[in-house]
């Protein structure tokens, strides 16, 4: 009875301890020290691929499911997704990486503020290191032909596993 009490009270609702924009720009960083390590362009911060980006995590996040294509159809793919967020789509080059992560109330058992929140900082640095793992992702972050990115991340909570959602939106002339 005390194990699990300690773990209750470990394992709050996330939204007690953990802000997504955190996240957001760890990855964001984190993707551009990735590029300037290539030789490239660090790419800019895009407040419009940024809201996509971010609505898209939070309707994954909602609806419960991991797809580029949304079940709603206002938000079908990538270029409606941006065209809804104030995007000129037009001649331009667009591509997109999501990633979800599951960090289990197991694997964060007994963990205490701010460990929590390292762990699922080291979650944003793993997705990262998959992205570039992943010939089609790694291809999005280090092209030269995009100059802007935006980032967006959600997650959802079922009172068991935490459920981390990203998404990054490239955008290029």
């Amino acid at each position: 009875m005390i194990v699990l009490a300690c773990f209750l009270l470990s394992m709050s609702d996330p939204s007690d301890w953990l802000d997504p924009v955190d996240l957001e720009f760890l990855l964001f960083h984190e993707t551009n020290r990735a590029r300037s390590s290539s030789g490239l362009d660090t790419l800019a911060y895009d407040p419009g691929l940024a809201t996509a980006a971010k609505d898209h995590s939070e309707e994954m996040a909602h609806m419960d499911y991991f797809s580029h294509t949304s079940p709603i159809s206002m938000n079908e793919d990538l270029i409606t997704r941006l065209g809804n967020a104030g995007v000129d789509t037009s001649d331009s080059y667009m591509g997109e990486n999501i990633s979800r992560v599951r960090n289990s109330a197991r694997a964060m058992e007994g963990l205490r503020e701010p460990y929590n929140r390292w762990y699922v900082m080291s979650a944003t640095e793993w997705v990262l290191e998959s992205f570039l793992e992943s010939p089609a992702h790694r291809e999005n972050i280090l092209s030269p032909y995009y100059t802007r990115l935006g980032v967006g991340v959600a997650f959802r909570w079922d009172g068991r596993n935490l459920w981390l959602y990203y998404t990054q939106d490239f955008w290029g002339e």
